[in-house]
């Protein structure tokens, strides 16, 4: 945000060199801010779009790569209204997984992901949900949490690194935050 902020203005580039020159987004990213932000065609490749282009093209084939897929994506992109075709893309990979099972399974590059339950993510979320509602210390979070200190230390390191969070004597607080809520003048 701050890089938009300063090298553009306060808005998202159009252009597809200055979005991946900004941190942290790649080529889906920024396929996905061109479309959907901008109305503009590009080769979007994310989960739901792999399943409908599987499952229409590639139904007998397995280690399918998203190099073929992304060809077919260029391919067939509407280009002048990209942003209503991926919204009826995302709809038809959800249905066919509903109706046939995940089709990504046949993708090279498919990974199952790790469970939700008991991850990383799903304790940064609950911190992140306790932070939006006041700050508190880390032994607070791990009181209510009810995480070790060695999987809560290591997440919220990480949260701080990533600049998700921040501390002030003791008390940690959302980055958005100006200051922890506590110590803020009303």
């Amino acid at each position: 945000a701050k890089q938009v902020v300063r090298d553009h203005h306060g808005r998202l580039p159009t252009d597809e060199a200055a979005l991946r020159s900004l941190p942290g987004i790649g080529p889906a990213t920024v396929a996905g801010i061109r479309a959907f932000a901008w109305n503009l065609p590009a080769a979007y490749l994310e989960t739901n779009v792999r399943s409908a282009f599987l499952h229409t093209f590639f139904s007998r084939r397995r280690k399918v790569l998203d190099l073929e897929i992304r060809r077919l994506i260029e391919l067939t992109c509407d280009r002048r209204n990209p942003r209503e075709w991926y919204y009826a893309l995302l709809d038809y990979g959800v249905m066919i997984k509903k109706r046939y099972g995940n089709p990504n399974r046949r993708s090279a590059h498919y990974a199952r992901q790790s469970p939700f339950k008991g991850s990383d993510r799903e304790l940064r979320g609950k911190i992140v949900q306790l932070l939006l509602k006041k700050s508190h210390t880390e032994d607070r979070i791990k009181k209510i949490t009810g995480v070790g200190n060695l999987k809560l230390h290591y997440v919220l390191n990480r949260m701080h690194e990533e600049g998700f969070i921040r501390k002030y004597k003791k008390v940690l607080f959302l980055a958005s935050d100006a200051q922890p809520l506590e110590t803020r003048k009303t």
